[in-house]
């Protein structure tokens, strides 16, 4: 395996994939020192659930900032080849926004519905239906429209997906288990070592329905380039990056403007 992404070499064609198909399959790009690294902090995470720890003990558990928490994580964010893999790919200056982990036990595997990190074209599967809550939902209604963000760092000490409310200005999501052949899927074998890169906006779900031999865990890690701007959302699920509340960040504006909180991980030569 290659140790640094010095000695990596993506090829043009990854790079047209990636921005023709918002995906692309890296194989062997990560060495097996970063590998064991992120082992140990995924083994630590896991033994020592926070707050924003969400479906402990469930088909599927979710954990947000893990890197945080882990000194072992935090070094392969800030250390790893990664940052340099996402600049190549984007061709411009990255920041590490956040990560997470994943976990499923062995099993049946939990399936996933469609989701998308930013939340922008369909509405997000997860969140209270505002019929259930009226008087909640009218509450969230009123701050949003009073410029208040609606996940605070509280979220940070005590959080679920279910938080928030379904955004009815968004259209559902169209149900594409149902009707796989009306859309280009993407999908690949991939082993440790392996990195998959895709854009935030791109829909991505786990089918489910398969036997798992033994438990899964998976790290995911979600970089910004230049062009990432600040927005408030109805259906915001998981909350900012604890340190942006000190900043009080205005709808619109670039992350690039808040140096501190998200200092730039990789730029090109």
């Amino acid at each position: 395996m290659i140790a640094d992404a010095s000695a990596l070499q993506i090829s043009s064609e990854a790079i047209e994939a990636f921005h023709r198909d918002g995906a692309v399959l890296l194989k062997e790009v990560l060495s097996q020192e970063w590998l064991d690294s992120i082992e140990r902090g995924l083994e630590y995470i896991q033994n020592h659930p926070d707050g924003m720890s969400a479906g402990v003990g469930m088909p599927l558990r979710i954990d947000q900032f893990p890197a945080s928490h882990s000194s072992d994580l935090d070094g392969v964010m800030k250390s790893s080849p990664i940052a340099e893999i996402v600049g190549r790919v984007l061709d411009g200056p990255v920041r590490f926004y956040m990560d997470q982990m994943f976990y499923k036990p062995a099993g049946k595997m939990f399936p996933i519905r469609g989701s998308h990190r930013w939340n922008i074209t369909y509405r997000p599967p997860v969140g209270m239906d505002p019929k259930a809550d009226p008087k909640g939902a009218a509450d969230l209604e009123a701050a949003f429209a009073s410029g208040q963000i609606l996940i605070g760092r509280e979220a940070h000490n005590e959080w679920t997906y279910f938080d928030s409310f379904l955004d009815p200005s968004l259209p559902e999501l169209p149900d594409i288990e149902a009707n796989r052949a009306s859309f280009d899927i993407l999908g690949w074998d991939y082993s440790p070592g392996d990195v998959l890169l895709f854009h935030g906006n791109i829909l991505h779900s786990a089918r489910g329905g398969i036997e798992l031999p033994h438990p899964r865990r998976a790290h995911a890690s979600l970089w910004i380039g230049p062009d990432v701007h600040y927005l408030r959302r109805r259906s915001q699920a998981i909350p900012d990056p604890i340190q942006l509340y000190d900043h009080l960040p205005l709808d619109g504006q670039p992350l690039s403007d808040f140096d501190e909180v998200f200092p730039v991980a990789w730029t090109p030569a």
